[in-house]
């Protein structure tokens, strides 16, 4: 473990307080006294608030890419450059506006300090922190080529620490961009480069040679009057460490020659109490955005999409919300390494220290050529659940969709859609605790990286003989308490199966696992199962899998419906469904409150409560529908509401003991009776249901 880091640790807790409360319970008046309120109509919590700047600052900057190096920066008329802003903050909070155009470079703020420190664009996405040089003139060559001189000679690469053999092309870091667009790299095996005969359009090969980078415009894009550019900056085109109270608002960070797995085009490290809010990270070699070892962040409405490996990611962090954001299109780079760090939003947290509050609301995670999601090597020793959580979110077309290994647990993923993606739709490798609630999970596919359709499953579930290396006592990590229910879970594709257990690795003994690590404590409800092909499998209902995963067929090679219900009988999905569902209009979750589970024929738990049902639910005294005021101190009142807005609807939680919770809809947070303010109701701070809830 470094000095930075304990440095850090040590600041942030004399702070704070270790084990401090944020979001404190208010006092404060209610208007409208809950009382015989009646249910007419599910969701889980989140964790407490994260980032919260005070914005106020006493003096503002402007930058310009053209401005000046000696002016103060007060007005735009003033516009200094963005290096000349940045030695002008001292120990003042400072906003510094960029105005639009391309910042060619990199930049660091450093140096431990707590006043607020904002970079915003005047116009979102129009200030461009650029790591690439403007391609001011090119010969003509034959075969409908052109080229540029090119003197940075950076050879291949290496595996940048990968355990693995990668390709000439995923060690190799140009890129050239034509009005915006990336062209296609191409090389020979040895990462020579090709001759101009066999570029096509759109593809560029670099000849170190002859110091020259040839290429080919796309079809139908002339040169004349087009902004061609070179990727040249080979590291962090922003880097902000050890700070406290940052904001970093309507940036674009590109072009970053980044190697694949270090100095991310955007780094805030070491730092605590941070606002990341629409930002983009698009079109970088290697990572686009990372967070190692910084606390209380908010990454919202941002974009992180089109990098060469992963979009974004973290490490060793707490209270950490990520929302209304995009991860699609990451780990072009890798032609064909899959895994191995790249993904849409990696965590890792490998260092042993206390992480927790992780939350993924309402975001999208498409077409990654790695998983969509990863949590690796997560968590504190057993006992201790890390709390992340991915809520409302879409992970789909990736070549792997939510991965969590090696991790001691904790994960919830609800009211999410989960589909279409390779290999797996929700792989848990020596993970346990997993719950999976209200969701759409279906169509998991064979790809040209694992193009055997009978090794892919929607649930793989797999033991893995490594140990975390949060666990001092060395012990490998088994998926047990998993918790399953109110999902739709189909394999639609032929071939592919419902839920499928392993090992992970080899040298497990998997003598009992199957039953006595997972089928044994695992809790399973109100689910709609089904596979549609009826023709690969010798019994036409099986349900449950292992014989193909690794050559594992110890215990369960392969189980029917009612078999599998009769491996724990009256316990392991008593109210769920065998059947097949319209899956043809799911829809967005990021949008569209879903509802996923059985609906008719079941007898919900607490006996007559409508478990994981969406409700909105109305005081008789006044006829008013009861609503979540965010306006004020998030107090539960029926106020006002003659219908069912989104205020209005609340999500029914078994609590446990036949006692239900409510979860409000508008915030996520549970219902509260606060004791310490006259008993009234609030849905103010409650992720997880206590006695209050």
């Amino acid at each position: 473990m470094s000095v930075r880091y304990l440095q850090h640790r040590s600041r942030l807790f004399a702070r704070l307080g270790k084990g401090a409360r944020p979001n404190g319970r208010w006092g404060g008046t209610l208007s409208s006294t809950l009382l015989g309120c009646a249910l007419l109509g599910s969701v889980a919590g989140p964790v407490w608030a994260q980032s919260n700047v005070n914005e106020s600052v006493s003096q503002t900057l402007y930058a310009s890419p053209n401005g000046s190096t000696s002016a103060d920066g007060r007005s735009q008329a003033n516009a200094v450059t963005l290096s000349r802003a940045i030695s002008l903050i001292g120990s003042a909070s400072t906003k510094i506006i960029l105005l639009n155009g391309d910042y060619r470079g990199s930049w660091r703020i450093g140096g431990y300090g707590n006043n607020t420190i904002i970079l915003e664009a005047q116009n979102a996405r129009q200030a461009v922190i650029s790591g690439s040089s403007l391609v001011s003139s090119w010969n003509t060559e034959s075969n409908g080529a052109f080229s540029f001189s090119w003197t940075n000679n950076w050879g291949l690469n290496g595996s940048g620490g990968f355990p693995v053999n990668m390709d000439a092309l995923s060690q190799r870091r140009e890129m050239v961009f034509i009005n915006g667009t990336r062209l296609q790299q191409v090389c020979t095996s040895n990462g020579g480069p090709v001759s101009t005969s066999a570029l096509a359009a759109g593809q560029f090969t670099v000849d170190e040679g002859a110091d020259k980078i040839f290429f080919k415009p796309p079809s139908g894009v002339s040169l004349s009057g087009a902004k061609v550019e070179v990727a040249t900056q080979t590291g962090r085109l922003l880097e902000i460490d050890d700070r406290d109270n940052v904001v970093v608002r309507g940036l674009k960070f590109q072009h970053s020659a980044n190697y694949i797995r270090f100095n991310p085009a955007l780094e805030i490290k070491f730092s605590n109490n941070v606002l990341v809010d629409n930002v983009q990270t698009v079109n970088n070699n290697g990572i686009g955005f990372e967070l190692p070892v910084t606390d209380n962040v908010t990454v919202q409405n941002s974009d992180m999409s089109d990098n060469g490996s992963r979009g974004g990611g973290q490490g060793s962090c707490n209270n950490v919300l990520v929302q209304d954001s995009t991860f699609n299109r990451n780990n072009w780079r890798f032609w064909d390494l899959i895994g191995h760090d790249s993904a849409g939003w990696k965590i890792f947290d490998g260092d042993g220290s206390t992480k927790s509050n992780y939350k993924f609301l309402r975001c999208k995670f498409q077409n990654n050529r790695a998983n969509g999601w990863w949590q690796d090597f997560g968590g504190d020793p057993p006992g201790d659940t890390p709390n992340v959580t991915i809520e409302r979110c879409l992970v789909e077309n990736n070549e792997g969709g939510i991965q969590q290994e090696l991790t001691f647990g904790g994960l919830v993923i609800k009211d999410s859609v989960i589909r279409g993606n390779s290999k797996f739709n929700i792989l848990s490798l020596g993970s346990p605790r997993m719950t999976i609630q209200n969701c759409f999970i279906y169509g998991v596919k064979a790809s040209a990286y694992e193009d055997k359709a009978e090794n892919c499953a929607n649930l793989l579930i797999a033991a893995d003989n490594r140990t975390n290396p949060n666990d001092g006592n060395g012990v490998p990590q088994d998926s047990r308490y998993f918790t399953i229910t109110d999902n739709t879970i189909i394999a639609t594709e032929a071939q592919t199966q419902i839920m499928k257990t392993g090992r992970g690795f080899p040298n497990y003994n998997t003598s009992t696992w199957g039953k006595d690590k997972f089928i044994n404590t695992l809790s399973s409800n109100r689910n709609v199962w089904w596979r549609r092909d009826r023709s690969h499998f010798p019994a036409p209902y099986e349900f449950f899998g292992t014989r193909v995963f690794n050559n594992y067929q110890d215990d369960y090679p392969d189980a029917t419906w009612a078999e599998w219900r009769a491996l724990r009988s009256g316990v392991l999905d008593p109210n769920s469904l065998y059947q097949d569902a319209n899956l043809s209009s799911v829809p967005d979750p990021t949008t569209t409150l879903i509802d996923a589970g059985t609906t008719g024929g079941t007898t919900p738990t607490p006996s007559g409560a409508p478990i994981g049902k969406t409700i909105g639910w109305k005081a008789l005294n006044n006829n008013r529908y009861v609503s979540t005021n965010l306006n004020y101190y998030n107090y539960v009142q029926a106020g006002w509401a003659t219908g069912i807005g989104t205020w209005e609807r609340f999500r029914v939680v078994d609590a446990g003991s036949g006692r239900v919770a409510l979860l409000s809809l508008n915030n996520n947070l549970y219902i509260s009776c606060n004791i310490n303010n006259s008993g009234y109701i609030q849905a103010g701070w409650a992720s997880t249901i206590g006695a209050w809830e």
